[in-house]
């Protein structure tokens, strides 16, 4: 039987990091921007005394690289020398973003005032008890990356001692789909799961998810802070608490004080600027509503065959639009700030009268009704198209889709015959 204990689990918070995609004219945004990870990582560090937690678990990017500045390190040092007076162990691998030589290791702890509650795993791996009140609650296991391009496996050199406590793999690693991060220490579920280890504690991935619950639990919580446009969603840490049994309780808690949004607008058959205009608002209140009160970065992707293309497309209409935007923002609580509006929208075709008029359009839109009639003519087409590409760039094979049949074949086909129609009946054509 084990003592209940909790402990937390974050990862990825790269800390003092600058946003990515966002220019904010704004000064209050700017500077919201500029704080953003240092008031996570405060907020994560709140979470652990909140928690009582026995320990907090760090799983790789402290930072976002070898070199930081000073507001990280005292923030560290601030943050950690809290955890210290309350008795909260600090655990940390070191990720592609903050890779440790052995000979550096000394030197990195000394230079960001870690204190005695402080562990750094170096390159490689090491086990470190955690006790409290002269019972010993688990075993960290632990390894930082040596290089930036860690391409081994890691999660395999962390394994269960023969020690009868609850035990923990600290590593930053990819385990299935790396979420648009590089797929550096490379691992599987299966070698997860034949270490022996009670919880796995993951780094890289900037999503939160769960992979395994149990047997082992295997976990990924994301970073603290969106870094860029395309984080959207809730960012935050994991609080795991640890039972008499030793199964786990896992309960996300969003720790991110600012919120990446983006929302798709969809402007199908519409022609009415103050419709787009009630579409926006709607954008702006549901992507504060889900925000739960924090300030909002939004970006806006309007799509669909609109009658509004020419306006929306005009050279000078969006900036305007969305310096409109902003200015109606102005002083909102919660700020929110609009970073930009993408335009994907096509104009609207008409089929019919393109068929009347008896050019070039209305002879491909023929020729799409005829082969979609005929299911003999369409394969022949298919094969005449693509053994023609194939037989110019044969080592395309390796790399291309296999050629559609069927529905699938006609689908493609209506869909090259809208985007060859949208680019005749463009305006200016």
């Amino acid at each position: 039987m084990t003592t209940p204990f909790t402990f937390i689990h974050a990862a990825d918070l790269h800390l003092d990091t600058p946003f990515k995609g966002v220019l904010a004219k704004n000064p209050e945004v700017a500077a919201l921007l500029r704080d953003a990870t240092l008031r996570a990582f405060d907020s994560l560090i709140e979470l652990c005394l909140s928690e009582k937690a026995a320990f907090l678990l760090i799983a790789g990017d402290l930072f976002d690289g070898p070199e930081h500045g000073i507001r990280a390190a005292l923030a560290l040092q601030r943050g950690f020398g809290r955890l210290d007076k309350a008795g909260i162990r600090v655990f940390i691998v070191l990720g592609n973003h903050d890779p440790l030589y052995k000979e550096l290791l000394n030197k990195w702890r000394a230079k960001n005032g870690f204190g005695p509650n402080v562990t750094v795993f170096g390159p490689e791996p090491a086990t470190v008890p955690v006790e409290r009140d002269g019972e010993k609650l688990a075993l960290v296991h632990g390894v930082s990356y040596k290089k930036r391009e860690e391409t081994g496996d890691l999660a395999s050199l962390l394994k269960r001692a023969k020690e009868d406590v609850f035990q923990i793999g600290l590593v930053h690693a990819t385990v299935g789909k790396a979420d648009g991060q590089q797929p550096y220490a490379p691992s599987s579920l299966e070698t997860l799961r034949a270490s022996g280890l009670d919880y796995w504690a993951l780094g890289h991935v900037h999503t939160h998810a769960v992979i395994s619950e149990e047997n082992p639990a295997v976990v990924y919580p994301g970073n603290l802070q969106a870094l860029s446009p395309r984080e959207t969603g809730e960012r935050g840490a994991y609080v795991v608490k640890v039972d008499a049994a030793r199964s786990t309780k896992l309960d996300f808690v969003p720790l991110d004080c600012l919120r990446q949004s983006r929302k798709t607008v969809s402007l199908e058959g519409s022609d009415d600027l103050l419709f787009l205009s009630s579409l926006l608002s709607k954008a702006k209140e549901e992507a504060l509503r889900e925000a739960g009160g924090r300030p909002v970065v939004l970006r806006a992707v309007l799509k669909g065959a609109t009658a509004l293309y020419g306006e929306l497309t005009a050279q000078g209409e969006l900036d305007q639009l969305v310096s409109q935007l902003r200015e109606e923002a102005a002083g909102s609580e919660p700020l929110l700030w609009w970073n930009r509006i993408d335009v994907e929208v096509t104009p609207v075709i008409d089929i019919a009268e393109l068929k009347e008029r008896q050019g070039f359009e209305a002879e491909l839109i023929g020729l799409v009704e005829t082969l979609g009639g005929d299911a003999e003519a369409l394969g022949a087409f298919s094969r005449e198209c693509w053994g023609d590409l194939y037989g110019k760039q044969p080592q395309l094979r390796k790399f291309a889709p296999p050629a559609p049949e069927g529905e699938d074949l006609f689908a493609e086909l209506l869909a090259a015959r809208d985007l060859a129609l949208e680019k005749l009946t463009e305006p200016g054509e």
